[in-house]
């Protein structure tokens, strides 16, 4: 994702992360979430990276890449996204079916 990503957010978009699993045997997963929790998640983990000190101990350098992770206790295990976050929006397709019925 990119920094255009951290201010995208609207009652009526949502993301659809699909994973894939380790292995060709494992069913696909989908994760049906609204715009408005992915920019949050981006915006604020993205700054407790950029506030930690790089592998070298070195100042890191902003940029536009963002990452949306399943567990992001590398980053900050106080940011409240560890692993299992996500689970509330595993094949959470009513969240669209919702937004269809209120337009």
């Amino acid at each position: 994702m990119s920094r255009k990503h951290e201010s995208i957010a609207s009652q009526n978009l949502f993301y659809a992360f699909v994973d894939f699993g380790a292995d060709l045997s494992a069913l696909p997963m989908c994760f049906i979430v609204p715009s408005t929790i992915v920019a949050t998640v981006i915006a604020s983990t993205h700054q407790a990276w950029l506030a930690a000190p790089g592998k070298s101990g070195q100042q890191r350098t902003d940029t536009d890449f963002r990452r949306f992770l399943p567990d992001y206790d590398r980053v900050d295990p106080g940011l409240g996204y560890s692993k299992g976050w996500l689970e509330p929006y595993r094949e959470k397709w009513s969240l669209i079916e919702e937004q269809g019925d209120m337009a």
